[in-house]
């Protein structure tokens, strides 16, 4: 027999109230179920889960289901490789409460990697304690080939906004950079520097690097990694620090950058 939207509704209260989930009070219940309900709830349930996820469900239902189906993400890559860039030895004055960018990159990392964690993503946080070659060095020999390698930094002096180097000799580093930068900029959170993408080869030439990129990109996509480098503001601005000092503001801001890592499917 076929099951009607006021049987999955009903279906959905009594799955809900099973896991305690509370549920709008205004559902009815519908006495037909009888004894079985609760088995025949869980099961439906579990195909409205699957219905959900391969985008089936009509709008009606997707309605219902909105806020009680668990929210699934994507995994893109075999791991991810946090690190906290300009940790050792760096201090670089600037408007962040915690006095440095070398100190507010740790703070952004490790709740970067929170979230990601969260999404279910394999994260692999390298230690703060290490200079640049060490970095490099420790994520090379420890983390698994084809990942994504996040070192993250705040930006200055001057100007504001956010951006995110990507590797000009990878699409995927770019492909990464590009979804990160669209999340950022539907999160309103924080005004994107120009298009909000970089070249870490342009970058590379602005510092007059010979090698013609930066060490983080290059050393991990030369390793067979996917590198990209998110800068979170401008550690001089005082609008970008507002955003970097408060919370809820930054967690708005680490939740749009893993929607460009681990987004919902």
């Amino acid at each position: 027999m076929a099951i009607s939207y006021t049987d999955y509704k009903y279906a959905l209260k009594k799955a809900c109230g099973i896991h305690g989930i509370a549920i709008d009070s205004g559902v009815r219940y519908n006495n037909e179920w009888g004894a079985g309900a609760r088995r025949t709830a869980a099961a439906l349930v579990k195909s409205l889960e699957n219905r959900a996820s391969d985008g089936s469900l009509d709008g009606k239902l997707k309605k219902l289901l909105k806020g009680y189906l668990p929210v699934r993400y994507k995994t893109l890559y075999p791991q991810v490789v946090i690190a906290a860039g300009h940790t050792k030895g760096w201090n670089v004055s600037s408007l962040l409460d915690v006095g440095s960018e070398g100190a507010e990159v740790i703070v952004l990392a490790n709740e970067l990697a929170d979230e990601l964690e969260r999404r279910g993503v394999d994260v692999l946080y390298v230690p703060d304690a290490l200079d640049l070659q060490a970095e490099i060095d420790w994520a090379i020999r420890s983390a698994k080939k084809g990942s994504l390698a996040v070192e993250l930094h705040t930006n200055g002096p001057g100007g504001r906004g956010f951006s995110c180097i990507y590797s000009p000799w990878s699409t995927k580093s770019l492909r990464c950079a590009s979804r990160i930068r669209n999340a950022v900029r539907a999160s309103g959170v924080m005004p994107l520097k120009g298009n909000g993408l970089l070249s870490s080869g342009l970058v590379a030439s602005w510092n007059r690097f010979k090698s013609g990129d930066i060490g983080w990109t290059r050393a991990l996509r030369a390793a067979g990694f996917v590198p990209v480098m998110p800068e979170c503001g401008f550690h001089t601005s005082v609008a970008d620090a507002r955003v970097l000092n408060n919370r809820k503001l930054r967690a708005r801001l680490i939740s749009a950058i893993a929607d460009g890592i681990a987004p919902k499917k």
